[in-house]
This record gives C-alpha cells, sequence and structure tokens, in this order.
C-alpha cells in the first residue's frame, strides 16, 4: 500500500532479500519523491523474515540546487552504460541476469527471433549484419511503450516484457510487431527481407519462469 500498487514490484528486493538470506539495497521512486529501501532477511522464532526499512531523501544538502535531477541523470547514464546493448539499443543480457529474471510478475513475457539473421551475416558479412540487427530492433521499437522491456537474450534473440496490458490487446501488440519488422528495410540491402517469429506467454508467473 505504501507504493501505492496492486501487485509485486518488478524488481522486489525483499523477495530477493528473503530468497538469498541476504540484504538488499536499492533507490525507488514514488512519482517525484525519491526513497532508499533496504530489504534485510530476519529470522524469528526460527522462521525467516523480509523486513524492509523505507527512508525518504529529502535533505535537500544532499543534492545541491539541481542536485535531484542530476542524480536521476546520472543513474540513467550508469545504467544505460552497464545493462544497454550499444547495437540494438535494447537492454542486454547482463540486465536479464540482474534484474528483469527477478522480476516476480510480469503481464506478458514474449520470446523473439530475428529469422535469418545468420544467414544474413554469412551472406552479406557482420557490418550488413549489425545494419539489418538495428532495423530489428527500430521496428520493435515502433511498436512497444516506453515502459516496455526489450532484452537482447542472445545474438538474435530477444525478450519482451510487458506489464499493465490487456490479453488481446498484448496479443495484437505481436502482430503489430511482425507486421512492423517485415516492413523495415535495411540501409543500402532493399533485396533483404526482414522477419521475426514471436512466441508469447500471458500471466506466465515470474519471469524466469515464463522464459522457461
Amino acid at each position: 500500500s505504501f507504493w501505492e500498487k496492486d501487485s509485486f514490484c518488478d524488481n522486489c528486493t525483499s523477495i530477493l532479500a528473503l530468497r538469498e538470506k541476504t540484504q538488499k539495497v536499492k533507490m525507488e521512486f514514488l512519482e517525484y519523491e525519491l526513497f532508499q529501501v533496504i530489504s534485510r532477511y530476519v529470522e524469528i522464532d526460527g522462521k525467516g523474515y523480509a523486513l524492509e526499512m523505507v527512508t525518504e531523501i529529502r535533505d535537500e544538502l544532499l543534492f545541491g540546487a539541481y542536485g535531484r535531477s542530476e542524480l536521476i541523470e546520472k543513474i540513467e547514464q550508469y545504467n544505460n552504460k552497464i545493462y544497454r546493448d550499444p547495437l540494438s539499443g535494447a537492454f542486454n543480457r547482463r540486465y536479464y541476469e540482474e534484474q528483469a529474471c527477478h522480476m516476480v510478475y510480469m503481464d506478458g513475457v514474449a520470446m523473439i527471433d530475428a529469422d535469418d539473421f545468420k544467414e544474413i551475416n554469412d551472406k552479406y558479412g557482420h557490418m550488413v549484419g549489425d545494419l539489418a540487427l538495428k532495423a530489428y530492433t527500430e521496428g520493435v521499437f515502433s511498436v512497444i511503450r516506453s515502459t516496455d522491456i526489450l532484452i537482447r537474450y542472445g545474438g538474435d534473440e530477444f525478450v519482451l516484457l510487458i506489464n499493465h496490458v490487456l490479453k488481446d490487446v498484448f496479443i495484437d501488440k505481436l502482430e503489430r510487431i511482425c507486421k512492423a519488422v517485415s516492413a523495415k528495410k535495411v540501409e543500402g540491402y532493399p533485396q533483404i527481407q526482414l522477419s521475426v517469429s514471436i512466441g508469447g506467454v500471458y500471466k506466465g508467473g515470474p519471469v524466469k519462469t515464463a522464459i522457461v
């Protein structure tokens, strides 16, 4: 109730702390307010619990005149540096391993395969393959929302995570992705026809379970 949510956080540190019997720390925004969250594993009468301690960061001396916006910008820059695939613009496998696979609730989870990506690399070379990969992901990004999460899971495999979406809207979005990618062209190589294969699951439980 404190976070004004009716489901688990996408990346619940309390669940991680309970599962790993350790302590987890994160920064969480609620609208424009910033909080530090410490989730600590404790045992009471032999039973394990996760104790969540929340502190609002509101001492402006910590930030300076523009410190709050600077902090947000620094966090975004840091996340982009370690969690973004520079070629495709999607999140990378590290993001999946450290963040996404621990998400306990996601309405829609889909695996997207870039068809014939290896053949494009073999026939035209890796530079053209890079251009094709950008075109694949541009097609996907043209359909999904800024709140949806696209992850480059492998060389030509992507994971798409979508929350707060109805089942028919989720299915429609996957179909629109197929059409959008098919309409994309590789710059300088109009003869290359792009397509993707998609498999999705709706309300399939934790992300790691849905992927398996």
